[in-house]
């Protein structure tokens, strides 16, 4: 089985804001996140660290997971 989607969580510093999210290509995702090409609640809180990531083969599971 094809694990392709990825839930993922992400956080500003040590014991600072953190952000959970979906997608099918995390290191183009987190690529965008350390160059906080995207406005929005991650770059205004400067969430770049990614601290936890979990896959999954069918994208409804993973968003169940993420929510």
């Amino acid at each position: 089985m094809l694990e392709r989607y990825v839930v993922y969580i992400l956080a500003s510093g040590r014991n600072g804001t953190l952000c959970i999210g979906v997608t099918g290509e995390l290191v183009r995702r987190m690529a965008q996140h350390k160059a906080m090409a995207v406005p929005g609640f991650t770059r205004r809180n400067r969430v770049t660290q990614l601290v936890y990531a979990e896959r999954f083969a069918d994208v409804r599971e993973a968003i169940a997971r993420e929510k």
